[in-house]
């Protein structure tokens, strides 16, 4: 009967934790790992100037971030870079024609890539999963009027190649995943099972293919979504644009832009934005909200929060043909349905066409920079309020618009381990329980090292399973109590070698009541003194007492400061210990009386000890020299025979002295001579040239001695020739 009890109670407690237990949905973007592997942006030079050292980028590691400079890049769009997931050091990048290492040099075999620079997303990184220092390098071919659309192809760059700086690996460069014919935009997501999805977008057809990239490698059936008609058409509908994930991993976005209806003058009805919901689990989207009241829609963008999506397009009418005009638009996209996300549109501004009209969005933590470097400082905030900067988020160059600023690298959400914790339950004493662990797991490990699915408890206590697969680990905890039970310990009999007081905090069953030794009830005593002390704790009508003797041995000591007696004065002092019996005292020079007479310098001890106590303590005694004395001669020669050359007062050696002033004045009262260097004395020569023999009258004055004290001195002096 016990172990059905038990054994009920604990896949109940497991129900709960289940049914609370959310899956995997945190911001991916937030990730400490995808901020450092997207820490480098690499987007090339800026439009119309195909100049190799006229490569930009941002460098985010800094604070505030840096530029980058002649990276290569003659692309306006198309790259992506990979960055340390712990450093940010910066490892590879490439524009789908090339793939350079972190010192700006194309790879050995990293030209000639099946891409082109000209891709709106034509570059997407992601790592080989279970590979470290293995990369998938995903490249689209770019769209020309006139020419098939692109497809798509992938390449493995390996870390270790090329003396650590990286190469693409011989036999996997170029490898076709899928012919298209796609739309310029590709974007990568984390999955929910240690995995990511890539995703692209056929060209005309309102579909996405998810390829699946997994520890076995990269699925070539991709999972297809129809999202609804939207922007299909036959001529030109996702022809150009490009995709953006919410940072919760629940949205897709899509933009469109037609360059061939822009040619043939066929603009109404095939552009705009496509959004519809995802589902990070199974790489599944569902049918999308097509919004077409801004068209030539290049790169959308969510805000950090999941509640607002941006794009940057040209502003149509309600024919749905261009006016000529640019707007940065928000979107409330909290709920997907086009009522809902119309009421909560919001024009941010409005410019006048920039070249194409093309413009490139990326987010980068709190806030979403533009391709001509202006940006959104509070993406989350709705309207105006969003704060819309005109000034470049970072200075880049004068020259022409960038369309795109590149595509980020994207690594797949690490293992994670949900820690589900069970309610106390109360058992019987001697109860044998059958503990089940949830089933469907790779490996099981109880807190003890069985590897079972069952584990056998009889005994109070916590028990913990550890629950893995592949990707996701669960520990699940199931704490035993016996009921009534209650328990205290005061610990072992003690010897406190100090003073009072000791705290006794005795540790046993919650909501007990106390009763102390001396009539107290509180959940703490204060020994203060020597003796016996004990308590009775009781709960559920079930108490229990313990008993602990405390001993107090209080035996420091304090010889007092360090001492400095004056030069000249007799040492004469007398040290005490402070001890009682039965403690033993011995002092430096061997005696054990309870003071030693002291009577010359030195450095002199005591130590007491009461085992197991003891303490000891010092004392050091010397001589200080608390004044100054001074002599000056009352005549020099200052001949240079070597004697007597100059005059200098003499101060006792080693004496320390402090504003000292020598000052020689002749019969006239004019000062000669001056110094405030104790060691430098007069040579008998006043404004260089040699002074008349006769009387001088000197004064010396200084602060001397440890204890500074005021020296004066004055007298006659003699210059002899």
């Amino acid at each position: 009967m016990t172990n059905l009890y038990a054994t009920r109670i604990f896949f109940f407690l497991f129900f709960l934790s289940c049914c609370a237990f959310r899956v995997c949905g945190q911001n991916f973007t937030e990730r400490p790992e995808f901020i450092k592997a997207n820490s480098h942006w690499v987007f090339g030079s800026w439009w119309g100037i195909d100049d190799p050292n006229n490569g930009t980028g941002i460098n985010f590691n800094p604070n505030p971030p840096v530029r980058l400079t002649q990276t290569g890049l003659t692309s306006a769009e198309g790259s992506c870079a990979m960055s340390d997931t712990a450093t940010g050091d910066l490892l590879f990048y490439s524009n789908g024609e090339n793939c350079w290492d972190r010192n700006y040099d194309i790879m050995p075999n990293g030209s000639d890539l099946a891409g082109s620079r000209s891709t709106n997303q034509g570059t997407t990184i992601v790592p080989i999963i279970d590979s470290p220092g293995k990369y998938y390098l995903f490249t689209l071919q770019a769209y020309s009027f006139g020419t098939t659309p692109p497809a798509l192809y992938y390449s493995v760059v390996d870390m270790s190649l090329n003396g650590g700086l990286g190469d693409i690996v011989p036999g996997r460069k170029n490898i076709l995943l899928d012919p298209g014919p796609l739309q310029e935009s590709m974007v990568a997501v984390p999955g929910n099972n240690c995995d990511v999805w890539l995703i692209v977008h056929p060209y005309y057809v309102p579909e996405l293919h998810a390829y699946h990239i997994t520890r076995e490698g990269i699925d070539p059936n991709p999972v297809v979504s129809n999202t609804g008609p939207g922007m299909a058409g036959t001529i030109a509908a996702y022809e150009l644009g490009g995709m953006a994930i919410s940072p919760d991993r629940t949205m897709i976005a899509v933009g469109s832009f037609s360059i061939t209806c822009a040619v043939m003058g066929l603009i109404s009805g095939l552009g705009g934005t496509l959004v519809a919901p995802f589902d990070a689990t199974t790489g599944q989207a569902s049918t999308g909200i097509y919004l077409n009241d801004s068209t030539m829609v290049y790169d959308p963008c969510f805000s950090p929060d999941n509640t607002k999506l941006y794009t940057y397009g040209m502003k149509s009418d309600a024919a749905g043909s261009n006016v000529g005009v640019i707007q940065l638009v928000q979107y409330e996209v909290s709920n997907l349905t086009l009522p809902a996300i119309m009421a909560g549109k919001r024009v941010i501004t409005e410019l006048p066409p920039l070249g194409d009209g093309l413009a490139g969005m990326r987010a980068y933590k709190d806030k979403i920079i533009l391709n001509d470097m202006r940006y959104i400082a509070s993406p989350n905030l709705s309207g105006t309020a969003c704060n819309f900067q005109q000034g470049p988020f970072i200075v880049l160059d004068s020259i022409g618009s960038n369309i795109n600023i590149g595509n980020d690298a994207i690594y797949p959400l690490p293992p994670d381990t949900q820690y589900r914790r069970a309610l106390d339950t109360l058992v019987c004493a001697g109860a044998v329980l059958n503990l089940d662990a949830p089933s469907g797991f790779a490996s099981y490990t109880w807190q003890n090292g069985n590897t079972g699915t069952t584990f056998t408890a009889s005994d109070t206590g916590t028990y913990w399973v550890f629950s893995a697969d592949r990707c996701h680990s669960y520990v699940d905890t199931f704490r035993l109590r016996l009921r009534a039970f209650v328990a205290i310990d005061l610990g072992s009999d003690t010897v406190v070698c100090g003073p009072p007081p000791m705290l006794l905090k005795p540790a046993t069953s919650p909501g007990a009541g106390y009763l102390w030794s001396d009539g107290s009830t509180g959940r703490q005593l204060e020994a203060d003194s020597t003796g016996a002390y004990w308590v009775t704790a009781t709960a559920g009508g079930c108490s229990d007492t313990d008993t602990v003797s405390i001993r107090f041995i209080d035996l420091r000591q304090d010889l007092g400061p360090d001492t400095a007696f004056c030069k000249g004065t007799p040492v004469q002092l007398t040290l005490h210990a402070a001890a009682a019996t039965p403690a033993l005292i011995r002092w430096s020079d061997g005696s054990t009386g309870s003071s030693l007479l002291v009577s010359d310098t030195g450095h002199y001890w005591v130590s007491v000890s009461e085992p197991p106590c003891s303490a000891t303590d010092s004392i050091s005694i010397g001589i200080q020299m608390c004044r100054c004395y001074c002599q000056a001669p009352s005549a020099f020669s200052p001949n240079g025979d070597g004697l007597n050359d100059v005059f200098l007062p003499v101060i006792e050696s080693g004496c320390p002295i402090r504003q000292y002033t020598l000052s020689i004045y002749n019969r006239f009262g004019q000062r000669v001579f001056s110094s405030a260097d104790p060691a430098k004395g007069w040579d008998g020569t006043y404004n260089g040239t040699t002074a008349d023999a006769g009387v001088y009258f000197y004064q010396v004055q200084f602060k001397g001695g440890t204890q500074e004290v005021d020296y004066y001195k004055k007298g006659d002096l003699t210059l002899l020739r």
